[in-house]
């Protein structure tokens, strides 16, 4: 049967773009919930520049199949990507393909959107760019300040071109702005960006969100033009940004732990390392899986904020996998000590492993394949 979505039976893929720390998780999350709930099957894509993705685990609690593409963004990685979609279709027969790129990354139009159709001729119908944003921290950076806070020019220059190659704009977390505040974002979107369709959304209460989704259902990407792009000045940007994934083993005794005292106490000490070290957050995630299906995470994706809680954890954790996934502006060499200094803090008297732990600043971007021109 056709799927509702195009009459030719034909899967829609969505690239859901934006900045780190701007939702995207939890709202491709809520997407796929209505989604499934009209009966649609789902195939979500995530992407980093590393491995041990906490989004990845996030995702495969909502759908069957999750296809993660790392170790760099979409764009340096296309034919990973295809390939996804490909293993993705055959398995799961998607009626549509939720893809997160990296949240520092840009140029998604020429460099994925296009070349999917063009270059890879893939069977698809391609919703129009979606970019969210945290409302809070484009208020601060449209309205308040020009400069997205606590960031320099150049990661700032990042969050500006993902703005502009959008073709809609989804103002997440309004329920965090007074009423004030959106009308003036929201003008301020409309004037420095004109022509992208804008839409006002709550993923944590699910406001807004049925027309959202509804506005892409009914529309494909038609751009009228590529944006220009310093390569360089992304690609400075980008290193700007330390990156850590880590793998702990946590209770391995027969003992166990609280799972719920050992989240919330990383999440406090290692927020506070970070500002002690002026690592300025862009986005901090954990999530702690006991084994038998029950998980909790922690997140923290603005300086100054209190880690959030989020998950079931029933007694106690034995043999429990914690996942960390931190990005901020500092030296990579800063986070791995922000992180190992909070480890030893809050773990002192558990029993615990650190499995992996990664830390680096993304390269320089090279795309696969950039397509420069509309027509």
């Amino acid at each position: 049967m056709a799927s509702p979505l195009s009459p030719q039976g034909i899967s829609l893929f969505a690239l859901i773009g934006g900045f780190l720390g701007a939702g995207k998780t939890t709202t491709i999350g809520k997407l796929v919930t209505r989604l499934q709930a009209s009966g649609l099957r789902c195939g979500i894509i995530t992407n980093d520049q590393g491995r041990g993705l906490v989004d990845t685990v996030l995702a495969q609690q909502r759908v069957a199949k999750v296809a993660e593409v790392a170790g760099g963004c979409f764009c340096c990685r296309l034919d990973e990507l295809v390939s996804a979609v490909s293993v993705l279709s055959a398995e799961e027969r998607p009626d549509v393909f939720l893809a997160e790129p990296v949240g520092s990354c840009t140029d998604l139009m020429a460099t994925v959107l296009l070349p999917l159709g063009r270059i890879y001729e893939l069977p698809l119908r391609t919703a129009p760019l979606s970019v969210v944003i945290d409302g809070r921290r484009a208020y601060e950076t449209l309205v308040s300040r020009g400069r997205v806070r606590g960031f320099s020019k150049d990661v700032t220059y990042i969050y500006r071109k993902q703005l502009e190659e959008a073709e809609v704009l989804v103002i997440n977390k309004i329920d965090l702005l007074s009423e004030v505040q959106l009308a003036k974002l929201a003008e301020k979107l409309a004037k420095d960006f004109p022509g992208r369709e804008i839409f006002p959304i709550s993923a944590h209460t699910g406001v807004g969100m049925d027309e959202w989704m509804q506005w892409i259902h009914g529309h494909s990407s038609e751009p009228e033009e590529i944006m220009d792009v310093d390569y360089q000045r992304y690609g400075e940007g980008e290193a700007l940004l330390g990156w850590l994934n880590a793998t702990v083993q946590i209770g391995t005794s027969k003992k166990g732990v609280d799972g719920v005292s050992v989240l919330y106490g990383l999440g406090h000490t290692i927020t506070e390392e970070l500002e002690r070290r002026t690592a300025n957050i862009a986005h901090f995630k954990m999530i702690l899986q006991d084994g038998r299906g029950n998980s909790m995470r922690v997140q923290v994706t603005r300086d100054g904020e209190k880690p959030i809680l989020a998950g079931t954890l029933d007694g106690l954790v034995r043999n429990g996998t914690l996942l960390i996934n931190l990005r901020a502006e500092a030296g990579p060499e800063e986070l791995a000590a922000a992180v190992e200094a909070g480890l030893s803090a809050t773990l002192a008297e558990v029993e615990h492993e650190v499995t992996e732990m990664k830390y680096f600043k993304p390269g320089q971007p090279k795309p696969t394949h950039r397509i420069a021109a509309v027509a």
